[in-house]
């Protein structure tokens, strides 16, 4: 009977970062031999073998560059009986999103982010029409930052990546809304998408809204289901409960 081979992780079509990578299995052989990786990124060829032991094994310490991996393990016992396990998984060994900052000056928005000297190109995606951005980057620059007069734009999203040998990394997402306000109070409204919907508050470093000579008092939230209003107000640099739930640290 040949050996029972499951694949463990890394899970199938997992993204994992750079680096020293490990890979799991479960064998069921009483008279288990050896187990070899099969690894590879157009196809699977045999990369590293090891005595094994019934049970569940990993191989250690694999060193794996940018790219889309597929693998299997092939086991052999003392009879000469092998086996692989069903079916192949893949992962991909991701190029990490630019870290970035952005400010907003003289009716300019920069984004600037970490140079990282792999990268060979930034690219930059733009849309009025979140979330459908166009297929081929907007604008594609070498340097670290970026800078667009915003002074008769309303909204406009960016995506940012970065390229090396042809592989684009991961994506940062940034946002803006532009309002002209008036002379005293001004009530304004926008949809958000948020991958963090904590605000930025004493218990926790959530989102922080940027506007201008810091003149943003207030957010309410209002919740159809009650037809309540709940405040908070950004007072010393962080989000305040005042009215409603004390509880209105997040957006949701």
């Amino acid at each position: 009977t040949p050996p029972e081979v499951t694949l463990i992780s890394p899970a199938n079509n997992s993204k994992l970062e750079r680096g020293n990578t490990n890979i799991s299995y479960h064998v069921f052989d009483n008279n288990i031999r050896n187990c070899t990786l099969y690894l590879g990124t157009e196809e699977i060829s045999p990369n590293t073998s090891m005595d094994v032991n019934n049970g569940e094994n990993t191989f250690e310490n694999i060193y794996l560059n940018y790219n889309d991996y597929t693998w299997n393990v092939r086991c052999e016992d003392k009879r000469n009986n092998y086996a692989y396990a069903e079916n192949n998984k893949t992962f991909t060994i991701i190029i990490p999103a630019p870290e970035t900052e952005t400010t907003l000056q003289n009716n300019n928005i920069t984004i600037t982010w970490n140079e990282n000297p792999e990268i060979e190109q930034y690219n930059i995606y733009i849309t009025t029409d979140y979330p459908s951005f166009p297929e081929t980057p907007t604008t594609q620059i070498t340097n670290n930052n970026f800078t667009e007069d915003i002074s008769e734009i309303e909204k406009r999203f960016y995506k940012i990546t970065g390229t090396i040998n042809e592989r684009e990394s991961e994506t940062t997402l940034i946002g803006i809304y532009s309002k002209n306000l008036e002379e005293g109070f001004n009530l304004v409204s926008s949809p958000f998408y948020l991958n963090n919907y904590l605000l930025k508050n004493e218990s926790n470093e959530g989102f922080e809204f940027y506007v201008e000579e810091d003149c943003l008092l207030s957010l309410w939230e209002y919740e159809t289901s009650s037809g309540n209003f709940k405040k908070t107000d950004w007072i010393n640099n962080k989000f305040v409960p005042s009215g409603g739930s004390e509880e209105f640290t997040a957006i949701n």
